[in-house]
């Protein structure tokens, strides 16, 4: 669950004749907003967490941030970098005193994208038509 607006900035280059994602950023509108994760359960690599991953929760449980900002770099290939700057507080963890957040990822967008759509609860109906090798309904497979 989140709340606050994001403004955008995409910018698509061609490469080889096929379309990639340059330089895009994703940043919050002034006003900033709330962030709470409060998955049901959690993946392997959070079920094993160390405590920073731990106090990683705690924080998105009720963030409330002050700024977001978003950029993305994907390459015809499938592979994409990222990472997530945000500055807020969740008044539960040290007091409410004021934290930044700075998380960077890369790899694979589709491999990414489905550990994402994992981690979320979906109704299985819907997890099978992703899963499903080559798309079914309209569903893209990304071959």
């Amino acid at each position: 669950e989140a709340t606050g607006a994001l403004n955008e900035k995409l910018t698509l280059a061609i490469e080889n004749g096929t379309v990639a994602l340059r330089h895009a950023v994703l940043e919050s509108a002034p006003g900033g907003g709330v962030i709470r994760y409060r998955p049901q359960s959690v993946g392997p690599a959070l079920a094993n967490a160390n405590e920073v991953a731990e106090l990683f929760l705690k924080l998105v449980d009720d963030f409330k941030y002050d700024s977001v900002r978003v950029t993305l770099n994907a390459d015809p290939s499938g592979g994409i970098a990222s990472r997530f700057e945000i500055k807020g507080r969740n008044a539960a963890v040290y007091d409410g005193f004021p934290i930044e957040l700075n998380i960077s990822m890369s790899g694979p967008l589709r491999d990414i994208l489905n550990q994402s759509i994992k981690t979320y609860t979906l109704p299985e109906r819907l997890l099978t038509q992703i899963q499903t090798p080559g798309g079914t309904q309209g569903v893209p497979s990304g071959n």
